[in-house]
């Protein structure tokens, strides 16, 4: 069914937050900013966990619309 491909496409894709908990480990590395790294790592992962970019989506869309799948 084409709405379970689209499914599992988008789980490929969901923000986990590596990404930017590289950026925030990099910059707060010293061991006096572990609390406030911390805290921002948490932050993050509460507003835009399993969220999925707008331009992939888009790119999903139209693709299947291409194909006249939906």
């Amino acid at each position: 069914m084409i709405t379970d491909k689209i499914i599992s496409a988008l789980e490929r894709v969901t923000f986990d937050g590596s990404e930017c908990h590289a950026v925030v480990n990099t910059e707060l590395k010293n061991p006096e900013h572990e609390i406030a790294a911390s805290n921002i790592r948490h932050a993050i992962l509460s507003q835009y966990r399993d969220t999925v970019p707008v331009d992939v989506v888009i790119e999903i869309v139209l693709k299947l619309a291409d194909e006249g799948r939906i």
